[in-house]
């Protein structure tokens, strides 16, 4: 059996168990990318593959994150449990990569100006775009899909909100500010010239179509590239709980607008700012200066 083919079975199978959409995602690119490493070859020998492949993403990848690192473990792992579960392979010893310890990673003041600064001065019409997400995202803490997955018809203009949906299906009205608002005017105005008429999607493509939650990852990822930030979706999600902690909002209404079940996953997001907080009192303190 080649690799293609078992890659083939095991979506199927996934389907069949009706996992969601978002993981099918996951692991369609996780074994693309081993697939493109491995350049054709049966099943078996992708085996002994496996651990030079990770260290070829090490060496050849500098810049990825270990979290980057531990999914694409994770993926091969599913992937390997299922061909063992059906014996088309016997389970490989896969490399142990720690799981690593996830702690928000805000953007620095300086950074997040120069981002905003940077798609502002750009004319085109991705980077007006991206531009006016950004500031939606920095807005309100969306999530990556839930903002691709926007509608026009989910904007009150007056009110200055928009609504989402949140995993599990359900919908939430998250507020934005006067200057997203601007932003968003202005965008309009250039997506009149792309979409069709029966276009619904908020964010388009220069073709007409809904932008999709992979090109939003690739278009953050250039803007990264040229400006040399660490720039990704969710680290704007970071960047808008700790601001509006820093600021003195209510990490209990910041819990709701996050969509967090619980206090705990808010909390970490209190740590960061008491340390920052910490911070700016070392620098600045009055009684140190006098």
């Amino acid at each position: 059996m080649t690799f293609a083919e078992a890659k083939r079975s095991f979506i199927q199978d996934r389907e069949i168990a009706g996992v969601s959409p978002k993981s099918l995602e996951f692991y369609q690119y996780v074994l693309d990318r081993y697939q493109r490493y491995l350049k054709g070859g049966t099943l078996e020998q992708s085996v002994g593959d496996i651990r030079p492949y990770f260290v070829s993403l090490r060496q050849s990848s500098p810049k990825l994150s270990n979290s980057t690192i531990h999914a694409q473990l994770r993926g091969l792992r599913a992937f390997y449990k299922f061909c063992a579960l059906y014996h088309y392979v016997d389970m490989p010893d896969l490399p142990r990569i720690p799981t690593p310890k996830e702690s928000p990673d805000p953007l620095p003041d300086e950074e997040l100006v120069r981002v905003i600064d940077h798609l502002s001065r750009c004319k085109g019409y991705d980077d007006r775009r991206n531009g006016t997400i950004v500031r939606l995202m920095l807005d309100n803490g969306m999530r990556l899909r839930e903002c691709t997955n926007i509608d026009i018809g989910d904007i009150q203009w007056s009110d200055r909100m928009v609504r989402i949906t949140r995993k599990g299906g359900l919908e939430q009205w998250l507020p934005f500010g006067k200057k997203s608002l601007g932003s968003l005017r202005e965008y309009m105005a250039l997506r009149a010239k792309y979409a069709s008429v029966h276009e619904s999607a908020l964010w388009l493509t220069r073709s007409g179509f809904r932008l999709k939650p992979r090109a939003l990852q690739q278009a953050f990822q250039r803007i990264s590239d040229k400006l040399d930030i660490h720039l990704h979706p969710h680290r704007l999600r970071h960047t808008f709980a700790v601001n509006w902690i820093m600021a003195g909002g209510d990490p209990f209404t910041l819990q709701k607008l996050l969509g967090h079940e619980t206090q705990h996953m808010t909390s970490r997001y209190t740590k960061i700012a008491g340390k920052n907080i910490k911070h700016q009192h070392d620098r600045f303190s009055p009684g140190d200066r006098f």
